[in-house]
């Protein structure tokens, strides 16, 4: 892949599917970036056998993948002049996704991969851009909880804390790393997509074909209930709505109060929940941000 622009990746995250989806749809939309469709799920989903063709022959065989209708090559040759790294079997498929659509870059939508932007940064570098998208905790689990209209079980506790661990770590990216990593409040976006859409193009380096971008938009919002203006909004159990409240604390009404505006990053939470992480990497990410917060 000698293309220079074929390792500029774009990386979609955060703790909804409505708001991921809504998001891929408009940047995946542009000249310039492929994303497709179908959730990648790469870390969620495939376990190394150190044999890399094997490997890749295994994500090109998930269900999902194959939706991406990817033209039909062997993964040996998919795989030859590269180093055989866990980097390239991820980025084989969503290289060969972009050839066959003409588009001289990649990028790939899966929600919570925000999880892995330390190791998606590792493997592109500073080429990388990542957006994070992140909707109140109250209305996203309504959504969440009646998805095409029919009600799902979703477990309010289990939710909140998924959230926050989201929406924290979006919040202490996007600060230590302003160039690569962008957090935008679902609320903001959808109450101005054209501004929204034009920052986005101006941060992942894309021509600013917001027309277009923003006709998937009125796709996304026959398709999907989740959007604000709907009729059909339904409500929140009061024990639900107090679990999430607590579980969520001063982050309740999203992420936007800690976005540039005169509240500061909540640099305990955040040290709180990386705590909550293995032993090791939990002491180095609570000492950065205790570093962080006393830099003016």
């Amino acid at each position: 892949m000698s293309d220079p622009l074929i390792d500029r990746p774009v990386f979609i995250g955060g703790p909804h599917r409505s708001g991921t989806g809504m998001l891929r749809a408009i940047l995946g939309s542009n000249s310039q970036l492929a994303v497709p469709v179908k959730e990648y799920q790469f870390f969620d989903r495939l376990s190394p056998s150190g044999d890399a063709v094997r490997d890749l022959r295994a994500v090109l065989g998930w269900p999902k993948v194959r939706e991406w209708q990817l033209p039909a090559v062997d993964a040996a040759a998919m795989l030859t002049g590269t180093d055989g790294s866990l980097k390239e079997i991820y980025a084989a498929p969503l290289r060969a996704h972009a050839a066959a659509l003409g588009k001289p870059r990649f990028g790939e939508k899966t929600p919570y991969l925000e999880r892995h932007f330390e190791t998606l940064r590792g493997w592109f570098g500073a080429e990388t851009r990542f957006v994070q998208i992140v909707r109140a905790p109250l209305p996203t689990f309504v959504s969440l909880s009646h998805m095409e209209g029919s009600r799902r079980a979703v477990n309010p506790v289990i939710f909140a804390r998924g959230w926050r661990a989201s929406a924290l770590r979006g919040l202490d990216f996007a600060a230590c790393f302003p160039g690569q990593f962008t957090l935008i409040p679902y609320e903001s976006f959808v109450a101005d997509p054209a501004a929204w859409t034009r920052r986005l193009c101006e941060f992942c380096g894309l021509p600013p074909e917001i027309d277009t971008m923003l006709a998937t938009m009125d796709g996304e919002r026959r398709r999907n209930s989740s959007f604000v203006g709907d009729d059909w909004r339904p409500g929140i159990a009061p024990i639900d709505r107090r679990l999430i409240e607590r579980e969520v604390g001063p982050l309740i009404d999203g992420v936007e109060p800690f976005l540039g505006g005169p509240a500061p990053l909540p640099l305990a939470l955040i040290a709180e929940e990386n705590r909550r992480d293995t032993p090791l990497l939990a002491r180095m990410r609570t000492l950065s941000v205790r570093v962080r917060a006393k830099l003016p």
